[in-house]
């Protein structure tokens, strides 16, 4: 679905006021993950929060054309607006910080799902606000080289930072969820020691 919005979004957008612009910051991707429970309590999930707004569903549409041409295999996409999910996740990021138990300056990753720059720096100004203090966080930007991948955006951003050495061991992360239709979500997690095992794994073929 997605490669077929973005083909249909070349043909007629002309300049970035057209409504077709955002389907041009799609990307295709795939991701499988497996799951198990974590020995030490330490590392994995310490704590998950997603809402959704069900009366904004329609604020995220893509779907056949509706032109004279009657083409069926064209598609259009219908963007919501990102800042009313930005603004409501601010309270979500500081309640899943306070669940976990952690300080502001204890958290060393922050990866968001990858809707635009402009979305994810206007939570950056949001939540430095709230907290009065300015983040010392790493914030994972791949927007520029994959576009937003739809649910598969985590997936490649982590696969990608632990390969470029931007996600260590021991490190405390964020995974930020604020995606049209609407939904939010905050999920606090700590890194064991995957980072190690999977760059082993690609540079030298052993065992992960």
């Amino acid at each position: 679905m997605i490669t077929y919005t973005y083909e249909s979004a070349l043909k007629h957008v002309e300049d970035n006021f057209n409504g077709q612009f955002a389907a041009l910051t799609l990307g295709d991707s795939g991701a499988a993950l497996i799951l198990d429970g974590s020995p030490n309590d330490k590392y994995g999930f310490h704590y998950i929060k997603m809402a959704t707004g069900s009366k904004w569903s329609d604020m995220c549409i893509a779907k056949p054309s509706e032109e004279e041409s009657g083409r069926n295999d064209e598609y259009r996409f219908r963007p919501a607006p990102a800042p009313g999910g930005v603004v409501q996740a601010v309270p979500f990021y500081l309640e899943a910080m306070e669940k976990t138990g952690w300080t502001h300056d204890e958290l060393d990753v922050f990866m968001p799902h990858q809707t635009s720059r402009r979305a994810i720096t206007k939570f950056i100004d949001l939540a430095e606000e709230a907290i009065e203090q300015t983040f010392k966080t790493k914030f994972i930007f791949n927007l520029q080289k994959y576009g937003n991948t739809a649910s598969t955006t985590y997936f490649v951003a982590l696969r990608e930072s632990i390969l470029n050495g931007n996600i260590q061991p021991d490190q405390n992360m964020m995974f930020a969820s604020v995606a049209s239709g609407l939904q939010i979500g905050m999920s606090s997690y700590t890194m064991d020691d995957l980072p190690l095992r999977y760059r082993n794994y690609m540079t030298k073929g052993a065992i992960a």
